[in-house]
């Protein structure tokens, strides 16, 4: 039987196990701009809000319940295609930011 050596990618920590980790992992990666491949354009102001389709689709019905070409299905939403790898941009001007990060919040850990 093969065992694991400490410190390697295989070999699970302590502190990153379990549903804690999880939701620490889940908190920064709703933090992450870096790897969002969608952009939320927000209220008046134009604030953006970075997230993961594939952590929508997992979360959220207007995500789930799309055609086929279809990225979400937000009523008052305008969905606009991506330029290159940029992330693709869903404008709500009726939205406030504040509520919507919160909610973006909720989606990634439950909290």
């Amino acid at each position: 039987m093969a065992s694991r050596v400490p410190g390697t990618c295989c070999a699970a920590s302590v502190e990153r196990a379990g549903l804690p980790g999880l939701l620490r992992d889940l908190q920064r990666l709703s933090e992450d701009q870096d790897s969002a491949d969608i952009v939320f354009i927000l209220g008046t102001c134009e604030e953006k809000v970075y997230a993961h389709r594939i952590i929508m689709i997992a979360r959220c019905k207007s995500f789930q319940n799309t055609k086929r070409g279809e990225v979400c299905r937000i009523p008052g939403c305008t969905v606009t295609p991506s330029v290159g790898t940029q992330p693709i941009p869903i404008r709500m001007p009726h939205v406030q930011p504040e509520t919507f990060r919160l909610f973006i919040q909720y989606v990634y850990t439950g909290k």
